[in-house]
């Protein structure tokens, strides 16, 4: 009887509390989801302009600039390897590395619209940096390097992405500007 009568005081106690809430404009719940949101979009938001984000992603984009570099000359035969096993290894890994600092660009522009919005389409920088990003990551993954078109596409898409990370870079300095 004890426990029943403190459930029932508790409840009691609380029923005044979620009026109130109702009568501001909603569910006490749903307005701290919504605030917590757009408290969460600001935090995020404050790490992706902050200095040492961009120096990260700037230092990304010069590793991914040698990655294609050295892809571009390994495809040339500009650097030699002692057989076509090694060759293979070394594009291999370089595909794999190349993936992966692509997922990071991808999370970053994801990231990026999640929290500016609207405003993020209206910045042409930061559209076109999106579409190269997003065009060689699709690419990347699909296209294998055994077909001979396949690896005429992926040379053409390693110096697209020359012309993207000349672009990210530029878009980070303006940014750091």
């Amino acid at each position: 009887n004890e426990y029943k009568s403190y459930l029932r005081n508790l409840m009691e106690a609380q029923v005044p509390e979620k009026k109130k809430n109702q009568k501001k404009g909603g569910n006490h719940a749903s307005c701290c989801n919504f605030t917590s949101c757009q408290s969460c979009r600001k935090s995020i938001e404050h790490v992706i302009e902050s200095t040492t984000f961009h120096v990260i992603i700037i230092v990304l984009v010069v590793i991914d600039m040698i990655i294609v570099l050295v892809q571009l000359l390994v495809d040339f035969d500009v650097i030699k390897t002692k057989d076509e096993h090694q060759k293979e290894v070394v594009e291999e890994n370089l595909h794999v590395t190349s993936i992966a600092i692509l997922s990071v660009f991808m999370c970053e522009v994801i990231v990026k619209i999640f929290c500016i919005g609207k405003k993020f389409f209206k910045k042409w920088f930061e559209v076109l940096d999106a579409v190269v990003i997003t065009i060689s990551f699709i690419l990347d993954l699909v296209l294998s390097s055994t077909d001979a078109i396949a690896a005429e596409a992926l040379m053409i898409i390693r110096l697209w992405r020359i012309a993207r990370i000349v672009n990210g870079t530029t878009v980070v300095i303006e940014e750091t500007l």
